[in-house]
C-alpha cells in the first residue's frame, strides 16, 4: 500500500508538479510549414498572466490562464481562458483549446491579426522561434538577493514572452508601421509615423519592473 502511494505521488508530481510552457510559434498559412512569421508567445501554465499583449499593443485590459490536460488518447490538450479584467477576475470572455504539436488558429492574445496560425507545443522549458525578438517577463517572487540579478531572468522563472520574428512588419490604421529585426543578434524596432522614422534598439538586460514583482529582458533568440 505504501509503495502504491509513493507511485501515485510520483505520477502526480510529474503530471502537475513540473512547470510547463505552452508555445505558440507564428505562421501566416494554415499548414504551418513555411517560414515562421509574425507574433508568437511562450506562456507558463497554471498562472494568471496580465499584459501578455502589452509589448506591441499597449493595452492592459485582459488577463489569461493557461492549463494542460492529457486525455484518454494520450494527447496533451491546452486550454487558454481569457478574462475581461486583470488578475483573472471578471467574466470569462472565452476559453479555447489546442492539441500539442498541431497547427491551429492563433490564440486569444490579440495575435490573430498579425499571425493567423500557430504551431502549438508544450515543453518543460520555454521555446522561442529562432532569430526572433523575445520580450520576456519573469517572476521575482523567489526572494532573490538582487532583483536585477541575471539569475532571476532564467527560463525557470519565465511567466511569458512575446516573440516577434525577424523581419515582421506591423501596420496600423493610422498609417504607422513597425518593423522588427535582429542585427548581429541585437533586437531593433524601426518605427514610422507620418514619415517620421526612428530605429530603436530594444536590448534590455535583466531589469526589475516598476511594480517590483516581475523582471523583464529583451533579446534575440538563437
Amino acid at each position: 500500500m505504501k509503495l502504491l502511494l509513493v507511485l501515485l505521488f510520483i505520477s502526480f508530481y510529474y503530471s502537475f508538479g513540473q512547470q510547463q510552457f505552452v508555445n505558440f510559434h507564428p505562421y501566416a498559412a494554415s499548414h504551418c510549414a513555411d517560414i515562421p512569421y509574425g507574433v508568437g508567445f511562450s506562456v507558463a501554465t497554471n498562472k494568471c498572466l496580465n499584459d501578455l499583449d502589452y509589448f506591441y499593443t499597449g493595452y492592459q485590459y485582459y488577463s489569461y490562464f493557461t492549463r494542460t490536460l492529457v486525455n484518454s488518447s494520450n494527447q496533451t490538450l491546452v486550454f487558454v481562458t481569457q478574462y475581461g479584467q486583470r488578475n483573472c477576475s471578471g467574466p470569462e470572455v472565452k476559453t479555447s483549446y489546442y492539441i500539442n504539436n498541431t497547427c491551429d488558429i492563433s490564440p486569444l492574445l490579440d495575435q490573430k491579426k498579425f499571425s493567423p496560425y500557430s504551431y502549438v507545443t508544450v515543453t518543460n522549458k520555454p521555446s522561442f522561434t529562432d532569430n526572433s525578438i523575445v520580450n520576456a517577463v519573469y517572476s521575482n517572487d523567489q526572494g532573490s538577493s538582487s532583483a536585477d540579478s541575471p539569475a532571476v531572468c532564467s527560463s525557470g522563472n519565465l511567466l511569458f514572452a512575446s516573440i516577434m520574428t525577424d523581419g515582421f512588419k506591423a501596420t496600423f490604421p493610422s498609417g504607422a508601421y513597425e518593423f522588427f529585426n535582429c542585427v548581429k543578434k541585437q533586437p531593433f524596432l524601426y518605427s514610422c509615423l507620418n514619415n517620421n522614422c526612428k530605429n530603436i534598439p530594444l536590448t534590455l538586460a535583466c531589469s526589475s519592473n516598476q511594480n517590483g514583482l516581475t523582471n523583464e529582458s529583451c533579446f534575440c533568440s538563437v
